[in-house]
């Protein structure tokens, strides 16, 4: 039924429900899925991959020179992370640069704990 899906992203709640619910849709359909976002006066590349995401990650750092990871947890708790495996955990214990994780239950305009890793 539908072939070409263009998702509007913003990083809020309901973009992100927008975005899950495309991923599905475009899964069960075998569409293409694009993603469209905008930043403002600010310079930004978009990179896309078909490797793992881990490995996709640590490629990009390499590769781009970049010398800060920031990523999102989900916050899954020790052991579901662990069972299923945690793409930040990964980057924060394998990046060659700092790697900053923000977690869910925090608000950028408050200042709480970031828990942060430096390169060995």
């Amino acid at each position: 039924m539908f072939r070409n899906i263009l998702v509007a992203v913003d990083g809020s709640p309901p973009a992100d429900q927008a975005l899950a619910q495309a991923i599905d849709l475009a899964q069960s359909e075998h569409a293409r899925l694009t993603l469209i976002t905008a930043v403002a006066d600010l310079p930004a590349t978009t990179v896309l991959s078909t490797q793992p995401i881990r490995t996709a990650v640590i490629r990009r750092i390499e590769d781009g020179h970049h010398d800060l990871v920031v990523m999102g947890s989900r916050s899954r708790g020790a052991v579901r992370a662990t069972l299923l495996g945690s793409v930040s955990h990964y980057v924060l214990h394998h990046s060659p640069v700092p790697v900053l994780i923000a977690h869910p239950d925090q608000v950028p305009a408050q200042a709480g704990p970031i828990e942060t890793a430096a390169a060995a």
